[in-house]
């Protein structure tokens, strides 16, 4: 039986985003911890067939600006220290949009590392997320590539366990599969390619499709994270497998040449983009029982501040009731409210605390209505929230980042979901638990370090043509050849 390696790291880089992060500031995973991860636990299956699981590190952090070089080495020695000589094959659970400071792919720099450990017969096999920005380094190193099937993201585990039992196979009939991949040259927000919505749908079904017809062991299309400042910044589509058909090759790059001609087909579905200064009029006039506004430009899911109180001092101007801003990071305005009993008056300016250049501030004046403190998910230290209520709106203020993605995550801070007719959070597409609310969804472009706008973004190290900002005759390849 094999002895096979386990481990990762997660997260997805916003470049713009000033606040750099630490090893330390990562949730580490380790032995059991990691076996039963989400993001990892489809190792029990390597067990349940026989095999031995050596676990490595998993180390993982919500969306977050760029860690240096010198700390991401703090992690590969980590990761390598767990390297033993009698290892038979490599899985590794990472997102694909983790950029490093001097290095670039951190996903690459970790693979070419565990290459010069074990070298080139060593089986390596990865899970991706579906916005991983695929390269060269990166895919010309790896023997076998797959990415989550769904944006908002339903299938972590099954993706993971698609790939153990892809390695359990290639293990059994001692093959030993190759990558290849087809960039695409759209960089496009998350927001206008939702997996469950048509045309992203019916390019997921094609390739499944072709996968079918020829046996490949895997096909996957990946987005792309709209907000790194890399070369790599496209959508792509990767092929693995250890016997590259022609005319299945053929059918994958007549596909990605349909997903070019639809470029201008990918919308934003079901939600309602505003400008901030036209969303609190709409909630207003709307008859919609509940109403949720993505703070796009300070979407906290896509690595940004969160530091930003435009959205929630236009909702308090525009005297919305029953409101909420949720999930304000300003440690400052927590500790003020924390040195306050409740049902004080307090004021204070809110926001920009983070990236003070990037955010706007804005007075507060209301009434203290609740502190908390707790243990949040995905938090590696327990978190202090302050309620102000600014006449029919309560500003949910954190005192460090904070993704308010589901209604218990607003229950466990001592609020109630359902107490809220109109609820701001900085989001870009609502998550499932909120979606399937059926609430009216509004995108609201607001400015920021996740803007909606790809065209207008400022890269400096991004690909040197792309849709929307350029239109051209594009002609897909195979790479590497």
């Amino acid at each position: 039986m094999a002895k096979i390696l386990v481990g990762g790291i997660l997260q997805e880089t916003n470049t713009f985003c000033v606040q750099e992060e630490t090893y330390d500031s990562f949730n580490q995973y380790r032995g059991q911890a990691l076996m039963e991860y989400l993001h990892t636990s489809p190792a029990k299956l390597l067990e349940q067939a026989g095999h031995t699981v050596v676990p490595a590190v998993y180390a993982s952090i919500i969306p977050s600006g760029p860690m240096n070089a010198r700390e991401f080495q703090r992690f590969l020695e980590d990761f390598l220290s767990y390297c033993t000589d009698d290892i038979d094959g490599i899985w590794l659970s990472m997102h694909g949009a983790m950029s490093v400071e001097g290095i670039g792919s951190a996903e690459a720099c970790l693979v070419s590392r565990l290459r010069q450990r074990y070298g080139d017969a060593m089986p390596i096999f990865g899970s991706f997320d579906f916005h991983a920005n695929m390269c060269l380094d990166l895919v010309r190193q790896m023997n076998y590539i797959t990415g989550y099937r769904t944006a908002p993201h339903t299938d972590i585990y099954e993706t993971g366990c698609r790939a153990v039992r892809a390695l359990i196979r290639c293990l059994e009939e001692k093959r030993l599969p190759h990558c290849r991949y087809i960039s695409i040259p759209m960089v496009m927000p998350g927001e206008l390619v939702i997996t469950g919505q048509w045309p992203t749908c019916h390019f997921l079904e094609e390739l499944e499709k072709i996968q079918k017809q020829w046996d490949v062991l895997d096909l996957s299309l990946f987005c792309g994270f709209a907000w790194s400042d890399c070369d790599r910044n496209q959508m792509a589509i990767t092929l693995s497998d250890d016997t590259m058909d022609p005319s299945m090759v053929q059918q994958v790059l007549d596909l990605a040449g349909q997903i070019w001609a639809h470029r201008t087909d990918f919308d934003y579905g079901q939600a309602i983009p505003k400008e901030p200064e036209d969303a609190v009029p709409f909630c207003r006039e709307s008859t919609a029982p509940v109403i949720f506004l993505s703070d796009t430009g300070d979407n906290v899911t896509a690595g940004c501040a969160g530091d930003n109180a435009l959205l929630a001092g236009c909702m308090i101007q525009g005297g919305l009731e029953r409101a909420l801003a949720a999930g304000i990071a300003d440690r400052p305005a927590v500790e003020l409210c924390f040195a306050h009993p409740l049902g004080d008056s307090v004021r204070f300016s809110l926001g920009g605390t983070i990236d003070p250049a990037g955010s706007t501030r804005i007075p507060v004046s209301g009434t203290l209505v609740w502190k908390h403190t707790f243990q949040a998910e995905e938090l590696p230290t327990p978190l202090r929230i302050a309620v102000v209520r600014c006449g029919g709106v309560d500003v949910l203020i954190c005192d460090q980042r904070y993704s308010v993605t589901t209604r218990k995550r607003i229950n466990d801070t001592g609020l109630r979901y359902d107490d809220y007719r109109i609820i701001a959070v900085k989001l870009g597409y609502l998550f499932p638990d909120f979606a399937e609310q059926n609430p009216c969804s509004v995108l609201v472009m607001t400015p920021g370090n996740a803007y909606q706008n790809t065209a207008k973004i400022p890269y400096t190290h991004g690909p040197s043509r792309f849709y929307p900002r350029d239109d051209f005759t594009f002609f897909p390849r195979i790479e590497p050849v």
